[in-house]
């Protein structure tokens, strides 16, 4: 049986995103060791909003690990199905639970923390939850035509 070319489409775009994570994930150093984060918006208008600067970097390190894995619960809901959708967040917290255990067992050079985990799976679950959410909006727009 042929493969949908939706389908090839997803486990593509997958497998592309896939690599993506390992890289940046099992990368000996730390990503943004050489960015300095607060010198960018958000990071100067947190610091000269009172915030701590190591505050301000942990908030925008925490941003950005959920923004990363936003892709993977999107692309995971679309493949598994929408009624699967807590398999697609698991899928999360899976792949980010098995970084942070190769960063801490094999790289010295990086920093495994829980709150990347944390991190990570809502960025998942909110990948889910907008195709969950456009999918929803697209059928009520579909019934209404």
């Amino acid at each position: 049986m042929a493969t949908p070319p939706g389908r090839r489409l997803g486990l593509a775009l997958s497998a592309v995103y896939g690599v993506a994570v390992l890289t940046v994930g099992l990368w000996p150093t730390h990503v943004d060791q050489d960015i300095p984060v607060l010198t960018f918006w958000p990071g100067t208008w947190l610091v000269d909003h009172g915030m701590s600067p190591a505050t301000a970097y942990r908030l925008i390190e925490s941003a950005a690990n959920a923004m990363f894995f936003v892709p993977l619960g999107a692309i995971a809901v679309l493949l598994l199905g929408r009624s699967r959708w807590v398999l697609a967040v698991a899928a999360g917290l899976v792949a980010s639970a098995a970084i942070e255990a190769a960063q801490a067992i094999a790289l010295p050079g990086r920093t495994a923390a829980l709150s990347d985990v944390v991190a990570n799976t809502v960025g998942a679950a909110l990948g889910v939850g907008l195709v969950l959410a456009l999918g929803r909006a697209i059928t009520a727009r579909d019934r209404a035509s």
